[in-house]
């Protein structure tokens, strides 16, 4: 699955407190950074010339001459499967014309909450970790236990 984010509304919805535009887009790919799992695209729009980077492995795009918002829906209408592609927005305008071309749809709460349990799932699996010498007392353990069973 691929997300497309359209990254100011994201921006703007989580209220991040800064003192400049680039310090808040600065937050939120920091922020993002260790879900780039996910495939995340962010899109934002509006810039001097269009800009294709990386942060980490979070895509960050931004366009030119045409809103982040055309720019998601072209990438969604040029796709050979549009059904791979998640749009993160909250703007009903383009959800809808996403959804209508094929692709799924995560409101910006929804998105928050789907990071928020890979991220619980991540502390949760590493939790159950066991190191090496863990393993080796365990099965030393059980060893014994069968040994005095016979």
């Amino acid at each position: 699955m691929h997300y497309y984010i359209d990254a100011y509304n994201l921006l703007f919805k989580l209220q991040i407190k800064s003192s400049s535009l680039q310090k808040q887009r600065e937050a939120l790919l920091t922020t993002l950074k260790p879900y780039s799992s996910l495939n995340l695209t962010l899109v934002f729009d509006g810039h001097e010339i269009c800009e294709r980077s990386h942060f980490g492995d979070l895509e960050v795009i931004y366009t030119q001459g045409e809103t982040a918002d055309d720019y998601i829906i072209k990438e969604i209408e040029n796709s050979p499967k549009p059904s791979s592609h998640t749009v993160v927005t909250s703007d009903r305008p383009l959800a809808t014309t996403a959804k209508n071309l094929g692709a799924k749809i995560l409101s910006i709460p929804e998105f928050l909450t789907l990071i928020s349990k890979k991220g619980k799932k991540k502390q949760v699996e590493k939790t159950f970790t066991e190191t090496p010498a863990e393993i080796k007392r365990l099965l030393a353990i059980f060893e014994k236990k069968l040994k005095d069973q016979t």
